[in-house]
């Protein structure tokens, strides 16, 4: 199955997923991210450790680092699926099929395609990656600083370092600043253990989505899809500087 131990349904994960798609199409979001945990709910206040590659290693050699350096904090592993749409020059590329060969390609019924037919019929894709996030929880926010600078660290000295490192810190509304992180808005939708997420990469982009949402929740398509204002937040986080480099360089001007 595609999707595992999430909360979410059939028909809120298409609703979701649909209309997320269109805000990155129209530039509000670069993507969007849902990650589930299968025994416990997920941590309010949390820093969350992209993992833009699959590496066992690297994740045990970072959560064993951090842990030893912050014996008091908890961690936990856990799948991310990450959504955004394909441009379809990236299918023509000639090594297309090797460097997406653990990707799911989805249509707009969220129905999975091969490969092939892909490569075959190329047309804007759901790109559907499953990865996973290091959320690291319970610390001490007089040592988050040195907290968030070590997890950096642990990472270019690990076997496998990322390419584009992405830490998020959940602002708990105690944190004035992390230095190296830039603060930005956070976006999520949560269920019992299970939440998507996105960083918003600024004000304009937080109103337009302000509104897109209230629209939304005052119009559901269907009574089986509960979504509405309390299960949609818009917070704040902190992220590392490559992160907002990197949204920056992608992040389109279309609004």
């Amino acid at each position: 199955m595609l999707f595992q131990n999430t909360d979410f349904t059939r028909k809120e994960l298409e609703f979701i997923i649909e209309n997320s798609m269109q805000l990155i199409s129209n530039g509000t979001i670069t993507g969007i991210n849902l990650i589930s945990s299968e025994n416990k709910p997920l941590p309010d206040s949390r820093i969350i450790v992209h993992y833009l590659q699959d590496s066992d290693e690297q994740i045990s050699e970072i959560e064993k680092t951090i842990s030893d350096l912050f014996p008091n904090i908890e961690t936990m592993v856990v799948p991310r699926y990450t959504f955004y749409i394909l441009d379809e020059k990236y299918i023509q590329k000639p090594n297309f099929k090797q460097e997406y060969n653990k990707a799911k390609f989805l249509n707009k019924k969220l129905n999975e395609i091969d490969i092939k037919n892909v490569i075959e019929y190329p047309k804007e894709y759901i790109l559907c990656n499953q990865e996973k996030d290091l959320l690291i929880y319970n610390f001490d926010n007089t040592k988050l600083n040195d907290l968030a600078s070590n997890i950096l660290s642990a990472d270019q000295e690990g076997p496998a370092p990322w390419i584009h490192p992405a830490v998020i810190v959940k602002d708990n509304g105690l944190i004035r600043n992390i230095p190296g992180y830039v603060k930005k808005d956070y976006t999520s939708i949560i269920s019992k253990n299970s939440e998507f997420y996105s960083v918003i990469y600024n004000k304009k982009k937080k109103r337009f989505l302000k509104d897109y949402l209230k629209k939304l929740c005052a119009n559901l398509p269907s009574e089986d899809i509960k979504i509405n204002h309390s299960s949609i937040l818009i917070s704040k986080a902190f992220i590392n500087k490559q992160l907002n480099d990197y949204m920056k360089e992608n992040s389109t001007n279309l609004l």
